[in-house]
């Protein structure tokens, strides 16, 4: 063999050992799956997506659309409005009051006219005859103990349907888990923390940072600062993210009483959050990058837990960081880049 053949089979089976993820068509699932097909098939895979829209430009009114596409469409082209098609608008049970929303049985009603909805729109796609699966699952449900999985006592319409696993097809979204879910969380945190070890006057520093950042393109600006607003899109949120490193950094003198959070420890939860957040936004994975992808995610939890779990009611309890953590890179590796999922591009 010569010395060319050689270099070229050695940069191949170099590329082989490192996998790219990115449509789901390079994924391990697709692969797997298309050995399954007979002679001849093609695969078809079929993206189901909701999500809260609002209808009018105070964001009062409200509609939960359900959409349907093709993973088989590039990812640029699936996000064009004409590449997605209205299934539905799923129903919106609403509260009379704060206490009704948040007791178990409005909760209740909540998911199983999410189930039952799901079960007309989809019923036609598949035999109600069909053997049920994951009876482990049905079993922590029947028992009444679905706590205990992480699981609502609330019937899955999905148990009933062949083939599908929707513990496993469901994929984390960056979108909800991040920019409207952790970081939310982070910035909530963050002002419990600094208003109980210093004073009410840093949080007000800190909108006054807010304030003092300049216009720039693309960059959503906040004149009157930001903690005034209640509802905030994952665009306001992801501008947040820009500037919030200097928005902290050098915000307070550090103290010298036991259990004092030093001030440097909220600029690096900060720095760390960027550093995950830009890796995840990726179009193209190496393995590699998933690799730097997941350490670059523990080491922002673990800040995240040693500086916030005292100020949560649940301790972190939070199924958004547990999927994010323990769930993201393996569904990189199962079904592509997160690009191809979120339920809008950004």
């Amino acid at each position: 063999m010569d010395r060319m053949k050689l270099i070229n089979l050695l940069n191949k089976e170099k590329t082989n050992n490192n996998r790219n993820y990115n449509e789901q068509y390079t994924s391990n699932w697709w692969a797997r799956t298309e050995k399954t097909l007979p002679t001849g098939s093609y695969l078809l895979s079929i993206i189901l997506y909701s999500d809260t829209s609002t209808t009018d430009s105070l964001g009062k009114n409200t509609l939960h659309p359900i959409f349907v596409t093709l993973d088989n469409i590039i990812t640029w082209r699936r996000n064009k409005p004409d590449v997605k098609q209205l299934l539905a608008y799923l129903p919106i049970i609403k509260a009379k009051d704060d206490t009704q929303k948040i007791s178990e049985e409005h909760k209740n009603i909540v998911r199983r006219t999410f189930h039952k909805s799901l079960k007309f729109l989809l019923s036609s796609l598949y035999d109600d005859n069909e053997p049920r699966s994951y009876n482990n699952m049905k079993l922590y449900y029947k028992n009444n103990t679905g706590k205990n999985v992480s699981i609502e006592n609330i019937r899955n319409f999905f148990w009933s349907v062949l083939n599908i696993n929707i513990y496993a097809i469901t994929v984390p979204d960056r979108m909800h888990h991040l920019d409207l879910g952790l970081f939310q969380h982070q910035l909530n945190f963050t002002k419990i923390l600094i208003n109980k070890q210093c004073k009410k006057s840093f949080i007000d520093k800190m909108n006054n940072h807010v304030k003092l950042i300049p216009r720039y393109k693309d960059l959503k600006s906040f004149p009157n600062g930001f903690l005034h607003l209640t509802l905030l899109t994952a665009s306001e949120y992801r501008s947040l993210m820009k500037i919030m490193i200097f928005i902290v950094d050098e915000l307070y003198e550090d103290s010298g009483s036991p259990n004092f959070i030093k001030n440097n420890k909220i600029t690096e939860v900060y720095l760390k959050w960027n550093k995950m957040y830009l890796l995840s936004r990726k179009e193209n994975y190496e393995e590699s990058d998933v690799t730097l992808l997941q350490e670059s995610i523990n080491e922002w939890a673990k800040l995240f837990i040693e500086l916030f779990k005292e100020h949560s009611k649940s301790e972190l309890q939070f199924p958004k960081l547990h999927s994010w953590v323990f769930h993201i890179c393996s569904s990189i590796r199962e079904f592509g880049a997160i690009n191809g999922f979120v339920a809008k591009p950004s």
